[in-house]
């Protein structure tokens, strides 16, 4: 999947499923995380 589909399809979740604040704060965040995965775990080091 190319990412500006991905990143639409991301918006469209975040805009049509029913989730608290919470929710879409960790889903995002998830997002980010699993995303820049590799640069996190070099400024771990």
């Amino acid at each position: 999947m190319d990412k500006n589909k991905k990143q639409e399809l991301e918006k469209t979740v975040l805009e049509y499923v029913e989730m608290t604040d919470d929710e879409k704060i960790d889903f995002v965040a998830w997002e980010i995380l699993t995303r820049y995965k590799e640069g996190f775990e070099d400024l771990a080091k």
